[in-house]
């Protein structure tokens, strides 16, 4: 049996049924997540330091955003960013991708 603690482990993996709880109770403290190219979750609720030089941010963003813009320009990590307002944008190279409203998907359904 693969050990919990393996970085390779199913157990840990984003699309694991039983790791929703797990994800939806870490989402509530801060930090990021990070998830290797797998989908396993490597780490949870942990500080990203980046330098926020020469990222220009929507007003109203807020540090959670800055962090993963600053991010994904330093490595060739994609965020994700889930905001209070549930509103989830993604980040790539340091600029804002894609902004899914749920409001407007709830609707088009």
């Amino acid at each position: 049996m693969t050990p919990y603690w393996d970085t390779q482990s199913p157990l840990k993996g984003i699309d694991n049924a039983n790791m929703r709880e797990t994800v939806k109770e870490l989402a509530r403290l801060d930090g990021a997540f990070i998830v290797s190219s797998e989908g396993i979750v490597l780490s949870a609720c942990r500080y990203l330091n980046a330098s926020a030089d020469g990222i220009n941010l929507l007003l109203g963003l807020g540090s959670r955003h800055m962090a993963a813009a600053s991010m994904t320009r330093e490595t060739q990590a994609l965020a994700v960013v889930v905001s209070e307002s549930s509103v989830v944008r993604v980040f790539e190279r340091g600029e804002l991708v894609e902004e899914l409203i749920p409001e407007i998907l709830i609707r088009s359904r």
